[in-house]
């Protein structure tokens, strides 16, 4: 059909039947009519041609799917186990880590997220911590970097994390202020709501002074003083064939200067001798993680060190929250707010449960906390037997 009525002899024949079978008067109307219906089969066949002509390869393609199984789910690779470096290229390793762990800190401390009119809490968070692990840096390699070098380091850094300190401290405050507005007492609500105000206006001020020494440190003299630390490091370590001697005399001298002095206690009774427990145990563990690729044997001390940190920082909180309920809650009832102040009695009661609670896991994890324990899982992880003299 669709070859007929595309063939022209075919249209020229039906114009000729129609001349011959119509008389002249109706000749005119027949020839428009068979115009008509030979324009209309035309298109029609022409249409159906259109349809019919990918009928064929589109059911091959749909036959040849419903052979194909689906594609198996990707399972994720297997976490690979860290190839040993051998000890004549452990300095270029320690050097890559190293250069990029400083410029990392670098940035996160001078990263924008402080001004003196807001602040991010988890910025100042990774500043405070970018402050200390720079501060751990110089001090575990300060005897290769010169006592100028390493005490302009120390000073700039000093004075950047004194200045964060009150800053996030009052951050965890507030944190554990604002868990009060799912609290279903709305006396709890409403004293936090009243904390939460007067505490915001401190933390104005203490965000102003902290701005304000970033604001005045010399940034450009402190990048040239940390690109110079770190190029002093680097050129040691690649320039010592076996360099592990060398760092466990390092990490011996930076254990025994912590221990020596901060004692670790046996007691709780003196909180601020605990909590420098805490400062101890995060310094040593920020000096292991700058040489994280020479412990080829083990984790080393990090996780001693860090079960330590842990334990005494989560009882650390929570004093510092009680410090601050007990202040406001003494103000509540010298303002005449007793209903406030007793809702702030009741509140404090469960935070002192809530720290009791957490002072049961400090000294189980201060037993093993010791120079001697440290020195030996040390030296152990870097498989030397003794650090060199």
């Amino acid at each position: 059909m669709v070859g007929y009525a595309r063939d022209p002899r075919m249209a020229s024949r039906l114009r000729t039947w129609v001349r011959r079978v119509t008389p002249p008067t109706t000749r005119a109307l027949a020839r428009r009519v068979a115009v008509d219906v030979l324009e209309r089969v035309t298109v029609g066949a022409g249409r159906i041609a259109e349809t019919l002509r990918p009928a064929l390869p589109a059911a091959r393609s749909v036959r040849s799917e419903l052979h194909v199984s689906p594609t198996p789910p990707v399972k994720p690779p297997k976490a690979s186990k860290r190839k040993p470096v051998a000890p004549q290229d452990l300095g270029w390793a320690l050097a890559r880590h190293i250069s990029t762990g400083v410029e990392t800190q670098v940035t996160a401390m001078f990263a924008q997220g402080l001004t003196p009119l807001a602040h991010d809490p988890q910025a100042v968070r990774l500043m405070r911590v970018g402050s200390r692990r720079l501060r751990s840096f110089a001090a575990l390699f300060g005897p290769w970097l010169g006592k100028k070098l390493r005490r302009r380091l120390e000073t700039q850094l000093k004075e950047i994390t004194g200045a964060l300190g009150p800053l996030r401290d009052l951050d965890v405050v507030l944190a554990e202020l604002g868990s009060a507005a799912e609290q279903a007492d709305p006396l709890r609500r409403a004293a936090a709501e009243q904390i939460g105000a007067r505490l915001n206006k401190r933390l104005g001020r203490t965000r102003k002074r902290a701005a304000r020494a970033l604001r005045d440190t010399d940034v450009d003299a402190f990048r040239r003083d940390i690109r110079d630390a770190k190029r002093r490091v680097v050129e040691r370590l690649t320039a010592t064939p076996d360099i592990r001697a060398e760092i466990a005399t390092l990490l011996d001298a930076a254990s025994a200067s912590a221990f020596e002095q901060t004692p670790v206690p046996t007691t709780l009774e003196d909180r601020e001798a605990v909590h420098e427990v805490r400062i101890l145990a995060k310094r040593l563990r920020y000096a292991h993680g700058w040489v994280k690729p020479a412990m080829q044997h083990g984790p080393g001390a990090t996780r001693l060190l860090k079960r330590a940190q842990r334990a005494v920082g989560d009882s650390r909180d929570l004093d510092l929250f009680i410090e601050r309920l007990a202040q406001h809650e003494v103000t509540l009832r010298e303002e005449g707010q007793g209903v406030l102040a007793y809702a702030l009695t009741d509140w404090r009661h469960a935070a002192e449960q809530r720290r009791s609670a957490a002072d049961t896991r400090i000294l189980p994890a201060l037993t093993d906390l010791s120079h001697r324990t440290v020195t030996r899982l040390t030296l152990d992880a870097l498989g030397t037997p003794t650090p060199s003299d």
